[in-house]
């Protein structure tokens, strides 16, 4: 050796805490986009079942005239 060690850093993250809000904001945007995907769906049906409520409500009216 010639007397000077190498030491590569890949990734600073600088403290441990910015590491860890970094993970977590990651695991947060991760999550919601997960949940977003999934209610696309959901929010379809609901939609149609508010509609339908729509209806019946609009229906009902209609004959108490």
């Amino acid at each position: 050796m010639t007397g000077h060690a190498r030491c590569l850093t890949v990734v600073s993250f600088g403290t441990v805490e910015d590491f860890l809000m970094k993970r977590m904001i990651a695991l947060f945007l991760i999550t919601a986009s997960m949940a977003a995907l999934a209610a696309c769906n959901t929010m379809a049906g609901a939609g149609e079942d508010v509609s339908a409520g729509g209806h019946a409500l609009t229906n009902s009216a209609e004959k108490a005239k």
